[in-house]
């Protein structure tokens, strides 16, 4: 059994040519954004790892034309989708394989972007239930969480970027995170990224108007989903079962009080800032306490630490509320909250030893 060699018509040639032409005058652009700034590349990447998945990339991209000039030849198999008999071609599966770091970067800046964009989505979802069940029209979204959708579509950089810090933060981690981040930006940059950077993200026009009105909209945008995040704890209140009152009752003080310490501090810069701490890091909430009082009161501390233990509970009821409201699989919700559950929790333990630690030496 062999492989025939198959000639590529002039229109396969002539497309190939433009994509090797797109590639090369992205890598061009690649070259003078390195040079010129600091990005995830040079900081955390010698020259020859960049050298090295470049030289890869091109490997790839060639094996990719060869595959998809040969596609016929790889057999096919039965793949049933939702009750409909479907094939599937192996050389599909092959090249899903031969682009992996770049699947699994997707998949992992898709799950981040979810969790931390949806934050105030999930309390618009909760409020809207609540309060407007006859108005939740398409997926169950209502009239704050329609709001809440438009809001996160203007602020889009806004999610994007926070979700690629927090792969750049797991990927200084772990050795195979960083890998996968390496050969995932050299192949984005290459297939579009670049010129993207060189027309735009690095023009005049972008850096001194279009980035600062981006600024003020996705501020605003962090600033109604925390004062929505806050009024679904008092709101949720009536509606939900005691143990979930008890807890909203502890953790509501700290929760607000937080929010007041950095909103003195920064005014309306903060509200970012906020977002982020009330949305992924409950912990957080506690540090800020700490760092304001300086461990004077120890007893303020404890209750503070108690506060945002038991804020976790609630955001995990929460959440798996409004996913089961949105997608009704009980399997999906039930890991949804083990996931988000391990960070905070494992957020919440590394700064109860941080706080404790600090009491013990006072």
């Amino acid at each position: 059994m062999y492989l025939e060699l198959v000639v590529p018509s002039l229109l396969q040639i002539a497309i190939i040519s433009i994509v090797a032409l797109w590639i090369t005058i992205n890598l061009l652009f690649f070259r003078k954004m390195y040079r010129k700034e600091k990005n995830v590349l040079n900081e955390l990447y010698s020259h020859d790892e960049i050298k090295t998945s470049l030289t890869l990339f091109l490997i790839r991209f060639i094996v990719t034309v060869l595959i998809l000039l040969h596609l016929q030849f790889f057999p096919r198999f039965p793949l049933p989708i939702l009750g409909i008999d479907m094939e599937i071609n192996s050389g599909l599966i092959t090249l899903g394989a031969v682009w992996l770091p770049e699947i699994l970067a997707i998949i992992q800046w898709g799950i981040i972007f979810a969790v931390f964009a949806l934050a105030g989505l999930g309390a618009s979802l909760l409020i809207d239930h609540l309060y407007f069940p006859d108005h939740c029209y398409i997926w169950g979204f209502g009239p704050l969480s329609i709001i809440m959708v438009i809001l996160i579509v203007l602020s889009f950089r806004y999610f994007s970027n926070y979700s690629v810090r927090e792969i750049i933060n797991m990927a200084k981690k772990v050795r195979l995170l960083r890998k996968i981040l390496l050969f995932a930006c050299v192949s984005f940059i290459l297939i579009g990224g670049g010129v993207f950077w060189g027309l735009f993200i690095s023009s005049k026009v972008y850096r001194n108007t279009i980035s600062s009105i981006l600024d003020k909209i996705e501020t605003t945008t962090a600033a109604v989903s925390v004062i929505i995040i806050l009024l679904t704890l008092p709101l949720q209140f009536p509606k939900n079962p005691l143990p979930i009152q008890i807890l909203i009752l502890l953790n509501a003080p700290v929760a607000f009080a937080a929010v007041a310490i950095l909103l003195v501090k920064n005014k309306f810069r903060a509200w970012k800032d906020v977002f982020e701490v009330y949305t992924e890091e409950f912990a957080a909430q506690s540090l800020i306490i700490k760092d304001k009082i300086r461990a004077k009161n120890k007893k303020f501390l404890i209750i503070a630490l108690i506060g945002n233990w038991a804020a976790v509970p609630v955001a995990l009821y929460n959440i798996g509320c409004v996913i089961y409201w949105v997608i009704s699989d009980i399997l999906l919700v039930i890991l949804a909250v083990l996931g988000v559950g391990v960070r905070y929790i494992s957020s919440m333990i590394s700064a109860t030893k941080e706080i404790l630690g600090e009491i013990k030496q006072t």
